[in-house]
């Protein structure tokens, strides 16, 4: 499929210029760097087990990551579940509700739609791949 500035050829045709919306953890499966996070950037690691690994460094993300989560696509929703933290405020089993737009050069935008947490400040954003 044709993808211009991040839509697809069929999307620019027709004027539907949303974003495509990720419907599981397998659209999403990999590791990514974002300047979203703790307000100087960080890297996340997504699993295909549903998983979710945040750390501030690439080679931390499997030996000390500073949050791990467990993630749940129910359609284009995506549910946040803390699993663990380290160095960062809780958010216990408060779980969040976002949805992944899924851009142009395998990069995704992390979209809050209702997080009580102070997760839901620094969790959205966009994330480019790390290759």
């Amino acid at each position: 499929m044709a993808v211009v500035g991040g839509y697809s050829l069929v999307q620019a045709q027709t004027g539907d210029l949303k974003p495509k919306l990720a419907t599981s953890i397998e659209e999403i499966a990999g590791t990514y760097f974002t300047n979203s996070c703790v307000m100087r950037g960080c890297y996340a690691r997504f699993g295909k087990d549903g998983s979710s690994r945040q750390a501030l460094a690439l080679d931390k993300l499997d030996s000390q990551p500073y949050a791990t989560c467990s993630l749940e696509f129910k359609g284009t929703e995506m549910a946040v579940t803390e699993v663990s933290v380290s160095g960062v405020p809780s958010c216990g089993k408060t779980i969040g509700r976002y949805q992944v737009q899924l851009l142009e050069g395998g990069n995704i935008r992390i979209v809050l739609i209702d997080d009580p947490c102070g997760r839901g400040l620094d969790f959205p954003g966009e994330y480019k791949p790390v290759r």
